[in-house]
Formats: structure tokens, C-alpha cells, sequence
């Protein structure tokens, strides 16, 4: 049995379990010689010394055509999971919890990578769980929430593609979306099913070319300090 119908069908039986109505997308493919006309290559070959893989260009486009097709309805928030995650049990009855907290969050994630600390934002489900808000992101996109707003402020944010589609969400200063995680997490990877994106690893690059990716990737890292140490002042006179 090929993967991709194991993946449907392991996704398709959690969300029978938890009694969940959902869509499922197909996530898009593109062949070896194919590249979207928003992928902006020379931005990103300056920045990273390589290209965005395949499976990384399909991820980017999946996500967008998902958050355009959320915004042709008249839901109000959208929860959107890959398809090799495992729920947590009480799943549903958390994201119910959180979403009587919408209108204090864009965009919540659901999993994460990499363990981050983070600020305390709002209590969810009697303080079993909280909003975390995060100067260093939990990275990935195994699973999230967003709101209309936050739909419209992603398309418009990933309208040129350079980064991996998480590391764009990533970037707060830009879009200036209220982005925060909720922890304990949700959502976990299966241990089931490998990456379909592909690996990330960083080719090895000459000193000049080296210098030159270090040079185009400063006025980021800056506008990145810069929120940061204003999400820390907030935190110090706002949210005590």
C-alpha cells in the first residue's frame, strides 16, 4: 500500500475517533523541472546557498491554496493538520476552549519542533493548557489554527516564496499577526510515517558566498531583534 494512502487513512480514522467534520486537500505536487512563479530564486540562492527542495515548494503552495480556499467560505477559524500527526485525546474539547478565547489570538499553534519557552498570554480549559506567546517559534506546521484575518495576512506575507513555509510564518515582524502556541501541545508527529518535504540539509559554501548570504540575510535578523525586544518590553508593562 503506497504511503500517501496509509497517511489518508491513519488521519481519516483519528478524525472518525474524535467525531471531527472536516476537508480533506490533496496536497500539491510539483515534478523535478517545475518551479511557481512566486519562487524567487536568486533571493533564495543568496540567502541560503541552495534551492527550496521539491517537497518544500509543494508544502509552501498547499498551505496557501489552503487558507484561499478557508477564506471562500464563511467559517470564522480554520484547524489545519497534516496528515501524520496523532491528536491528543481530549483534542476537540481543547480547540472548543480555545476558540471561546478568539478574540485574543491570529494564529495558535497546535505542535512544534523545536521546545521553546514562552509567555504565558491567556489561561485555556481552566489553566490545564496555556497561550504561549514565543521570542524563538516552535517551527513546523504539523497542525494550527488560524482566523480570517490571519488567512488574509499569510496569503499576502508568502506571496513571493523564498523561505520554507513554517520559517514565513515565523516571521512576526512581517506579518504582525498575534501568534502564539498552545501547550501543553495537541498534536504530535506519528512515528508511523517519514517527512514527505524532504531534507533541509545545508550545502557547504566557500567563504565569499558565505559572506554574501550573511550580508542579505542582516536586515532580517535585525527587523527579528527589534521585535523582540519589543515583545519583551510588552511583556515587562503589558502582561505581568
Amino acid at each position: 500500500m503506497p504511503e500517501e494512502i496509509q497517511r489518508r487513512a491513519y488521519i481519516t480514522e483519528q478524525f472518525s475517533q474524535h467525531q471531527l467534520d472536516v476537508v480533506l486537500f490533496d496536497a500539491i505536487k510539483l515534478g523535478e523541472n517545475n518551479a511557481p512563479e512566486i519562487y524567487q530564486q536568486k533571493v533564495r540562492l543568496r540567502l541560503y546557498g541552495r534551492d527550496l527542495s521539491r517537497g518544500e515548494m509543494g508544502c509552501y503552495l498547499s498551505h496557501r491554496a489552503i487558507w484561499a480556499q478557508f477564506l471562500a467560505t464563511d467559517e470564522r477559524h480554520c484547524c489545519i493538520l497534516e496528515d501524520d500527526v496523532e491528536l491528543a485525546h481530549n483534542f476537540k474539547e481543547v480547540i472548543e476552549k480555545l476558540l471561546e478565547k478568539q478574540t485574543n489570538w491570529d494564529l495558535v499553534r497546535l505542535a512544534g519542533t523545536f521546545p521553546r519557552k514562552g509567555k504565558t498570554i491567556e489561561q485555556i480549559n481552566a489553566g490545564q493548557y496555556q497561550l504561549l506567546e514565543y521570542l524563538e517559534q516552535p517551527r513546523g506546521t504539523l497542525g494550527y489554527v488560524i482566523n480570517r484575518e490571519a488567512a488574509k495576512a499569510l496569503l499576502q506575507h508568502t506571496s513571493k516564496m523564498i523561505h520554507a513555509i513554517d520559517d514565513t510564518m515565523d516571521q512576526i515582524w512581517g506579518h504582525k499577526l498575534r501568534t502564539y502556541g498552545l501547550e501543553p501541545f495537541v498534536v504530535k508527529e506519528s512515528a508511523q510515517f517519514t517527512s514527505s518535504i524532504g531534507c533541509r540539509k545545508r550545502p557547504k559554501m566557500r567563504f565569499l558566498p558565505k559572506m554574501r548570504k550573511e550580508f542579505f540575510k542582516s536586515k532580517d535578523a535585525l527587523m527579528k531583534k527589534i521585535w523582540q525586544y519589543k515583545t519583551l518590553l510588552r511583556w515587562k508593562f503589558i502582561h505581568r
